[in-house]
């Protein structure tokens, strides 16, 4: 009877912390996000997923949220998720991003929001409502001032078109017949290994988003090929996993089983053609 009764206080205790911690982690969000003006997948293999499963044991960039801060000053935050490895070793983390970079790039920096042992991490945007499942907990975002835009395409004129549906989108506005649009596979932005460009960036083009890869000795910006992430996924590009916490100097990241990228289990990371690869 004694250890049953330990047993609950102790589970009640570490509720209490967990409620105190979600808690904390809504209202520090809502403040930010209460003039939220739009939502950008940073990966569009999650883009309407319900449920973040894999790859496991990674941590990735999953949606930006744009919004005007208590200073009129446009702002961002990065919403990044540890996918759990484990039973219950997820963590959300919400990262400021005041020059707006690719979340991607933030991918290890310390967060002002966060919820750890996770087992499970969802969301839904409907309309103008934002929702973040946290395994029992529901976070809802009413977003008021969410600009709601039209899927990109070819107009009679030069006037931005805006509509109730389609906010899901990588790229902020339609392009009249004069500016054609990117489709997936193409190039929008490389650099060369002194990181000087080589094509100007012109990923805002892109007609379902773009994501980065690993393809030169640059260790500060990386090559963009427009359509939806798929990196770790066989004959897709490898994950990039970050110089630092591979401990490899940018200038030597072109090698089989590079460090600097990862795979999903099974595969391994090769350099084709200078870009990490998964085969």
């Amino acid at each position: 009877m004694y250890v049953k009764s330990l047993i609950l206080f102790f589970l009640l205790i570490i509720s209490c912390k967990q409620a105190v911690t979600t808690g904390e982690f809504y209202e520090k969000t809502s403040s930010r996000w209460i003039y939220a003006s739009n939502i950008s997948w940073v990966n569009g293999h999650y883009q309407g997923s319900e449920k973040i499963l894999s790859p496991k044991g990674t941590y990735q960039s999953i949606f930006e949220v744009e919004f005007i801060d208590s200073n009129f000053n446009k702002s961002y935050d990065c919403i990044q998720f540890y996918i759990p490895k484990n039973e219950s070793d997820g963590e959300l983390t919400i990262v400021r991003n005041p020059e707006h970079e690719n979340c991607s790039r933030l991918i290890t920096n310390t967060g002002y929001a966060q919820i750890k042992d996770i087992r499970n991490f969802g969301f839904e945007l409907n309309e103008d409502v934002l929702k973040l499942k946290v395994d029992e907990y529901r976070f809802e975002y009413k977003l008021l001032n969410l600009i709601k835009e039209s899927s990109p395409k070819l107009l009679d004129s030069s006037i931005i078109e805006s509509s109730v549906s389609g906010v899901l989108i990588a790229s902020k506005v339609s392009y009249s017949k004069s500016k054609p649009l990117l489709e997936d596979g193409s190039i929008c932005f490389e650099i060369d290994d002194e990181c000087n460009e080589v094509l100007k960036n012109r990923c805002s083009d892109c007609t379902g988003g773009f994501f980065e890869v690993v393809a030169s000795k640059c260790g500060i910006k990386r090559k963009r090929i427009c359509g939806i992430n798929k990196c770790g996924q066989k004959n897709q590009p490898a994950c990039f996993r970050g110089y630092l916490a591979s401990g490899i100097n940018p200038a030597n990241y072109c090698i089989s089983a590079s460090p600097v990228g990862f795979c999903n289990k099974g595969l391994n990371v090769v350099c084709v053609n200078d870009i990490l690869m998964c085969e």
